[in-house]
């Protein structure tokens, strides 16, 4: 697999899915009911519209509070958000900085003081937003596909904020991309990353899927409500060879 920037100062876009990256699944999806398989150029085209969006509300390095439970649509708002320079805080409002934009799947669970809010809905397929949105809330869909599939990510250097965790994790781009690099290699096959629940588990689970990806490798991500039966399933037929954190 290739990054998105490869040529980029940026050590962390040189990880990341790009227009070009359409020859095998990066990410595989595995809800109850469900298996959503994308390729790298279409989550390079999510990850773009999210940054589009980002850019057009906020302007250049937003911080982003993303409150998505672990899954394919809170890991493309986090890519988006680092396209556009940003820090994607992850997790509960309450326990992370104040945000310009706050993207989460029920009202409750916006930040009140972000001047942009954002809800998503909770169908891996849904088109538009599954319920009446609150006056002058974008929906993460409807609204997000409206801009282009390629933005031009802005220059930003290792030492820039990339991710901050509402269990305390604060990484800069160069130490989030180190991180991922740091993993072990995987020889062949796919890599497990199983979701969890509670404070920190949607970065881990960010780290975890960047850490695949750093090694050439799918990454089966794993909802974190999935019996041990689907688990099991999951792990046959991708061919999963190594795990990481969830």
């Amino acid at each position: 697999m290739t990054g998105a920037r490869p040529s980029s100062p940026d050590p962390l876009l040189a990880i990341l899915p790009g227009p070009g990256d359409s020859d095998r699944p990066w990410l595989v999806w595995y809800s109850p009911g469900e298996r959503v398989e994308l390729t790298g150029h279409v989550l390079s085209m999510w990850a773009a519209k999210c940054a589009g969006l980002l850019s057009a509300e906020a302007g250049g390095g937003p911080r982003v509070h993303v409150a998505l439970p672990v899954g394919w649509r809170a890991l493309t708002w986090c890519l988006g958000t680092w396209l556009a320079g940003g820090t994607a805080l992850v997790g509960t409002a309450g326990a992370l900085p104040a945000a310009e934009v706050s993207v989460a799947s029920a009202p409750q669970d916006l930040s009140p003081g972000a001047e942009v809010q954002v809800l998503v809905p909770g169908a891996s397929l849904a088109v538009r937003y599954d319920g009446e949105l609150p006056p002058l809330v974008l929906d993460g869909v409807a609204d997000v596909m409206t801009h282009a599939d390629r933005f031009t990510a802005l220059p930003c250097v290792p030492g820039a904020p990339a991710l901050v965790a509402d269990d305390g994790t604060r990484l800069e781009r160069g130490a989030l991309a180190a991180a991922a690099l740091g993993a072990a290699p995987v020889a062949d096959g796919a890599v497990l990353v199983r979701g969890a629940a509670g404070p920190g588990a949607v970065a881990r689970g960010v780290v975890g899927v960047l850490s695949a990806w750093a090694a050439g490798a799918t990454a089966v991500l794993v909802d974190a409500v999935c019996e041990e039966a689907l688990v099991a399933l999951a792990v046959r037929q991708e061919g999963v060879t190594a795990r990481r954190p969830g």
